[in-house]
């Protein structure tokens, strides 16, 4: 009996130990999983924090553009075949838009009978103003060969290369009037340097179309299906009494200025 009872003494402690050596083990797992816990929260609310940052200089910005009345930065990109900078305008949301491009070149003859030299071949400023969602100004202002009065054999300008009215009335049909860039050839309309290949504007679209040609009249565009679009344009012609042999039709564009009709 003796024997039984301190067997049964020794399972009763040994029971007893059992219980609490799981005790204390599950605490520490209750703890371990609490600092688990603990670290996941701080992680979070530094996520979250960050994301608040975030979120508040993003609506401060915004901000700070209304204020300045830019909502949005304009996209670079052409519109009814004009170059990207001369599209400018049509990007904005509403006000003033202000664009232009340089060009200075430098030529490096390796034929010894030419010198070399260097021209402030173009300054251009766009100037726009979108009205509303439909009505749009947009001109040209251009200076060549560093302006007015300049020496040598290049002949200084300066011209208003378009400016003009347009009425986006619908994506199939749309109305520009004013002094307008002819749709003939490939760089007349889109002839900004950063778009077309090589340094100068290549000799054909210069000479033969020739680039720039501008007019006065009225012209109706738009995109009827997906990337088929049209120029239909009714315009002052030519001056045939201005025809030149060495230039061609060069020398007969009227150009905007006293235009007349023949």
């Amino acid at each position: 009996m003796k024997l039984i009872k301190g067997f049964g003494f020794a399972l009763a402690a040994l029971f007893i130990s059992s219980i609490f050596t799981s005790a204390f083990a599950e605490e520490d797992r209750i703890k371990e999983l609490e600092r688990n816990i603990n670290e996941l929260s701080r992680e979070l609310e530094t996520i979250k924090a960050s994301d608040v940052d975030k979120k508040i200089n993003a609506i401060t910005e915004d901000i700070e553009k209304l204020k300045l009345g830019a909502v949005a930065e304009p996209k670079y990109e052409s519109f009814m075949g004009l170059g990207p900078a001369a599209s400018k305008v049509y990007g904005i949301d509403k006000g003033l838009s202000l664009g232009g491009y340089g060009e200075v070149v430098y030529s490096n003859y390796q034929d010894s009978t030419k010198k070399d030299f260097a021209d402030a071949l173009r300054f251009i400023l766009y100037g726009g103003y979108k009205f509303n969602d439909w009505i749009i100004m947009n001109t040209e202002l251009e200076f060549e060969h560093a302006g007015i009065g300049n020496a040598q054999s290049k002949e200084a300008e300066v011209y208003t290369e378009f400016s003009y009215l347009d009425f986006l009335l619908s994506k199939p049909f749309n109305l520009r009037a004013g002094l307008m860039l002819m749709p003939v050839g490939l760089i007349n309309e889109f002839h900004e340097p950063t778009v077309y290949h090589g340094v100068l504007r290549p000799e054909i679209e210069t000479n033969l179309i020739p680039t720039t040609w501008r007019e006065l009249g009225i012209m109706a565009h738009g995109e009827p299906i997906e990337n088929l679009t049209y120029k239909i344009a009714l315009i002052n012609g030519l001056r045939a009494d201005k025809f030149s042999n060495s230039t061609w039709i060069r020398s007969s564009r009227q150009q905007g200025s006293k235009g007349k009709s023949l």
